[in-house]
């Protein structure tokens, strides 16, 4: 049986700083392209997919590297971080780039409101109506203000540009009254 070496690993402050910048760094941009996933008709599951991707590729790759930054990180460790870091910051760059290189032209489109409710605000004064749309097979909740009766509409205009990879992307919306016609429609009598 071999004797396990006890080579001693030299760490590089610098390197583990540069790491830590690069993980932060990484966290503020995720939450930051949550702000843009709010805005981008994309399904959740390619987000996702995007967002885990660069950690099942970099964790192989990258296994002895960060072994010898942090010798007791596992496996799955490393995963979490390569997933968090490399996945953040690949999101973010996809779901920005999308965005920032839209089409300067807009166009609008009538999306049914398939549901409606209240957010509670922090100090509970007021409860934000929104309501949830369908568009592109993707559903988005928008968010309005506390005086705003959002059941006396049907359906929402939205205001969309073509994103860079071909996601839409939700430049401004607004509650429409309904169609005078059909309000003026007269339910048969039984």
């Amino acid at each position: 049986m071999r004797a396990k070496s006890t080579k001693t690993v030299r760490r590089s402050p610098r390197l583990n700083l540069l790491f830590a910048i690069i993980t932060f760094t990484a966290m503020l941009l995720t939450v930051w392209e949550m702000t843009i996933y709010q805005k981008t008709f994309i399904s959740f599951g390619l987000a996702f997919g995007i967002w885990i991707l660069p950690g099942i590729i970099t964790t192989p790759l990258l296994n002895k590297f960060v072994l010898t930054l942090s010798p007791a990180a596992s496996l799955p460790t490393q995963f979490a971080y390569n997933t968090v870091t490399w996945g953040g910051l690949v999101l973010f760059f996809f779901m920005w780039s999308n965005k920032t290189f839209a089409d300067a032209k807009e166009y609008k489109v009538d999306a049914s409101i398939v549901s409606r409710g209240h957010m509670t605000d922090r100090n509970r004064s007021c409860k934000r109506p929104y309501v949830v749309i369908k568009y592109n097979e993707v559903e988005k909740r928008l968010v309005y203000s506390c005086t705003t009766n959002e059941k006396a509409y049907s359906y929402v205009e939205l205001a969309v540009a073509r994103g860079l990879f071909g996601f839409d992307v939700l430049i401004r919306y607004t509650l429409v009254d309904p169609d005078p016609v059909f309000l003026n429609k007269k339910s048969p009598a039984f």
